[in-house]
């Protein structure tokens, strides 16, 4: 290191990993990353069945499977 420049660490900004940074609403963190998990489901709530765990997921009546290529592609032909 140079003797004419001085310690960064005397600087008072310390290293990048205890910088704050960004981090939303009432969350404190040193790392300046924000918490995108998503937030826990409300058990509570009225959710799919396509939606929920461990449910079946229905089938319209009515409407029968239909595997291939749609109407409008040249390979249905």
């Amino acid at each position: 290191m140079s003797g004419d420049r001085p310690d960064p660490a005397e600087d008072g900004m310390g290293v990048s990993s205890e910088r704050e940074g960004p981090t939303g609403p009432g969350q404190h963190g040193t790392t300046g990353v924000f918490d995108s998990s998503p937030p826990e489901p409300d058990p509570d709530a009225d959710t799919p069945p396509e939606q929920s765990t461990g449910n079946p997921e229905p089938t319209p009546e009515g409407l029968e499977p239909k595997a291939g290529y749609s109407s409008k592609d040249p390979r249905s032909g």
